[in-house]
């Protein structure tokens, strides 16, 4: 009987059933096994280790959705969240 080899985390099943098992794209994470699809980062956090929960940005810096890092703030700039649709997105505003 055949018996696929379950993805690893930091990965998702790209052809069902764990047949195929593609890394998660850049912007994206996948902190458990077998899954079916990767995880978007959210804002605010970075997504470095794609096989483990977001990390929390540090104060002065900022991330917007899907990205895999947080930035510093330039200065006379201050990160706050922005309301976007039904969203929030992080970014640098003027202070």
């Amino acid at each position: 009987m055949f018996s696929p080899t379950p993805c690893a985390k930091g990965t998702s099943a790209t052809e069902g059933l764990n047949l195929i098992c593609g890394t998660c794209p850049d912007g994206t994470y996948q902190d458990s096994t077998q899954q079916t699809s990767c995880i978007p980062c959210p804002a605010g956090q970075s997504c470095l280790d794609k096989t483990a929960a977001p990390v929390d940005c540090v104060a002065g810096t900022a991330s917007p959705l899907n990205d895999m890092t947080c930035e510093g703030c330039d200065a006379g700039l201050l990160e706050m969240p922005i309301v976007e649709g039904f969203g929030v997105k992080v970014g640098h505003l003027p202070y």
